[in-house]
């Protein structure tokens, strides 16, 4: 199946990968306590780990 994406977004790469269901719900619950999409989450927690790690 073919998705069609806006151009803003098509200059961007995606990532997926599979995570248990127990750790989905539990990101989805810090996701929603913040006010924040999953996706919003995901960002903010692998930004802030490559910061850190390539600070080291």
């Amino acid at each position: 199946m073919t998705k069609i994406f806006q151009e803003s977004i098509t200059k961007k790469d995606l990532i997926k990968f599979l995570v248990p269901k127990s750790l989905k719900d539990s990101l989805l619950i810090i996701a929603l306590e913040r006010n924040i999409s999953l996706s919003a989450l995901m960002r903010l927690i692998t930004s802030d780990y490559s910061k850190r790690y390539m600070e080291k």
